[in-house]
């Protein structure tokens, strides 16, 4: 059956009963359906012309069997609940669990290992496993789950659909069946489960056995997401007494250490430490995407790669949407929805400074005055205005504040105890930041308890909407626009057509007029009729050589008085959007052919 099939079978009361009743009689059966048992692997290639390494095998499986494992999932997952046997360092695989739980608590450590009364050395130690998933040794899996309890019928339903089964590849016309007898079933909505549990018998181990890291009353040997594990410890040997329990209990399970792949690095090393059991000791280790430096300032290489890599994205932006039907959208999207959310993960943990922020800002401007064709001179309050962008500074205030707000609402109670630790913390750079960016926007901390987060962000719009307010204020040239804009919104009236460049210049006040030439000590009058100066509301309402351009109609219905008044109404008059940009790319290209007939004659 088909998942579309099984969607339409949920609406109807009968048929759940009848499906909950054959799952209830499946988990005392003795034979189960000889689908359960079969896979189809299908090999994605990663790139155009790939290779036979160049395939990532994805397992397809039987729908009504998920959903039969979704069911076993729960009650396990039940089991470790009720029964308080979740390992709170292994964050992966778990309700809530992120990555960057694991890097603030690294953050941390590290700091405190910095601002303790007598420095401590912490060694950190990558773990790499070769084929995590592969390799499990299933008997051992079992064993797992017997010691943890798990009820009798569910191992008997797990072993059943782990004996014997297969899966079936396809190269062209033929098809192979391969029996499986090692590894996690791929495809199976258990699996993260059941790695979880193998992962929890070896955090025990290290626990009963290992040499932890302390500070205060917190002791930890292992951080784990997943499979990607970090051990530490306050002393190399230590480190050494705890990698090779790791690797003892590792292997018991069928996991074995890449060694190749495995990094150390060493804070408040007195001895110069070259490597541990074979492990090289690097100046930086990357760990969970984020590359951690072997100094206080742990994140300084993750901050420069940043703004490297924003530099990079930012420049190809021309070559990305040159060609694109609406390179206004594409442009949007691309940078908004595609970069962007590449390049600021982890912004809620790491502390960038004023400068920093600054550059990335500066970058992104770039960005949107490719995409909007803007002048050099474009201020950036209208940039943010049309493309309906926040600031920089705001996506790492908002992530800082739900960054604490994630942690108090979650699940895991070893992140909280650290984030008590933290805000007790004065020399801690996360806290101090988070503290700036509280008094910024006019919050205290408290209210990260008490309001939603849909609250949080918009207290930090609200903020960012001032500054962007208190922007324009600023600037003389931007008084049409602060009058008509009330909003930062993304416009839809841009296209790849010149008649949006131009109402783009337009309204941000910045067309090539002859105004701006007497900041060169030049004449700033109309080289069409003679005015003194040829300005933004000259060029829209009053040079009589473009009279024949304009759109009469128009013009009559924006009439106002004050001319200023009149020449917004024009520019940001909504429904007639299309007939006004009709009207300016009219209006410019007169201007640009009499102004090339003025200078033949010349």
């Amino acid at each position: 059956l088909t998942p579309e099939i099984f969607k339409e079978i949920g609406k109807s009361e009968i048929c759940l009963k009848t499906i909950t009743q054959c799952f209830n009689n499946e988990i005392t059966s003795k034979n189960k359906p000889k689908e359960w048992k079969e896979s189809r692997t299908k090999l994605i290639p990663k790139k155009k012309k790939p290779t036979v390494k160049d395939f990532r095998p994805i397992s397809l499986t039987n729908i009504s069997y998920k959903l039969f494992m979704s069911i076993i999932k729960d009650e396990i997952e039940n089991h470790l609940k009720i029964n308080h046997l979740i390992k709170e360092n292994q964050m992966g695989f778990t309700k809530g669990g992120r990555k960057e739980d694991n890097i603030f608590i690294l953050q941390y450590l590290v700091e405190k290992a910095f601002t303790s009364k007598k420095k401590k050395t912490l060694v950190l130690i990558t773990v790499d496993y070769s084929k995590a998933y592969d390799s499990i040794d299933r008997e051992k899996m079992i064993e797992a789950l017997i010691e943890y309890k798990i009820h009798p019928h569910i191992i008997d339903n797990i072993i059943k659909l782990y004996s014997g089964d297969y899966t079936k590849i396809r190269f062209g016309e033929q098809e192979k069946r391969i029996d499986i007898t090692s590894g996690i079933k791929q495809g199976c909505t258990l699996s993260t489960t059941l790695f979880k549990i193998v992962t929890y018998m070896i955090i025990k181990e290290l626990e009963k056995r290992g040499r932890g890291y302390q500070i205060d009353d917190i002791t930890l040997e292992s951080l784990f997401f997943a499979d990607d594990s970090i051990l530490m410890a306050e002393s190399v040997e230590n480190a050494k007494h705890n990698l090779n329990i790791l690797t003892e209990v590792s292997k018991k399970y069928g996991l074995n250490l890449n060694r190749e792949k495995c990094k150390i690095i060493i804070y408040n090393d007195t001895e110069n430490t070259k490597e541990i059991e074979g492990i090289k000791v690097e100046e930086n280790v990357k760990y969970l995407g984020v590359t951690i430096d072997n100094k206080k300032d742990l994140f300084k290489t993750q901050r420069e790669m940043i703004r490297k890599n924003a530099e990079k994205y930012a420049n190809m932006t021309h070559g990305i949407i040159c060609r694109s039907v609406n390179k206004i959208l594409m442009g949007k999207t691309y940078w908004k929805c595609v970069i962007l959310p590449s390049l600021l993960q982890n912004i809620g943990i790491i502390k960038f400074n004023q400068k920093e922020i600054s550059d990335l800002q500066t970058i992104e401007n770039g960005v949107y005055r490719k995409i909007l064709e803007g002048r050099n001179n474009t201020p950036i309050s209208v940039l943010r205005g049309e493309i309906g962008s926040s600031l920089m500074e705001t996506r790492f205030i908002e992530s800082k504040l739900l960054m604490a707000k994630s942690i108090i609402e979650g699940e895991n109670e070893l992140t909280k105890k650290i984030l008590a630790k933290v805000r007790e913390d004065r020399k801690n750079t996360w806290n101090n930041q988070v503290n700036t960016y509280l008094q910024k926007i006019g919050m205290n901390y408290n209210e990260i308890y008490t309001l939603k987060k849909i609250e949080i962000k918009n207290k930090v719009k609200k903020w960012d909407t001032q500054k962007w307010r208190e922007e324009l204020e600023k600037r003389t040239s931007t008084h049409i626009y602060r009058i008509f804009k009330t909003e930062i919104k993304e416009e839809q009236c841009y296209d790849n057509r010149l008649e949006s460049i131009i109402l783009f210049q337009a309204r941000a006040n910045t067309l090539e007029l002859n105004k701006r030439k007497r900041y060169k000590q030049e004449d700033p009058k109309c080289e069409l009729c003679g005015y003194k100066e040829e300005n933004l509301i000259h060029f829209l309402i009053e040079c009589k050589e473009l009279e024949e351009s304009r759109n009469k109609e128009l013009i009559k219905k924006c009439k106002d008085e004050n001319k200023e008044l009149m020449a917004g109404k024009i520019l940001f008059e909504k429904e007639e959007i299309e007939e006004i940009k009709c009207m300016l790319g009219k209006m410019w290209r007169y201007r640009k052919r009499k102004l090339e007939e003025i200078n033949r004659n010349i």
